[in-house]
């Protein structure tokens, strides 16, 4: 299942009993703090969710499918996210 920012902060408007204006902000306000964090290279732990952290790939050569050449591919650091465990 997709859900867009839009749904998100409409599904929390209607089931908390506030504007679309507050649950935007609301939304914002938990998505820049987990950009904050993990861009400052903590892992964002929410317990019974997930885990949010950000994750280094060393510089490497792949092939291009089509011609079969080398090509160089640089290193990049990228946000990573590990579903908790479901309860039982």
């Amino acid at each position: 299942m997709t859900v867009s920012k839009g749904k998100l902060i409409d599904d929390l408007a209607e089931t908390q009993g506030m504007t679309k204006a507050a649950a935007g902000a609301c939304v914002d306000a938990l998505l820049n703090l987990i950009r904050g964090g993990a861009a400052a290279g903590e892992k964002v732990i929410i317990q019974g969710f997930g885990t949010f952290e950000m994750k280094t790939r060393a510089a490497r050569t792949g092939r291009n499918p089509q011609t079969g050449l080398p090509v160089d591919i640089p290193a990049s650091t990228t946000m990573t996210f590990k579903a908790a465990k479901p309860k039982a």
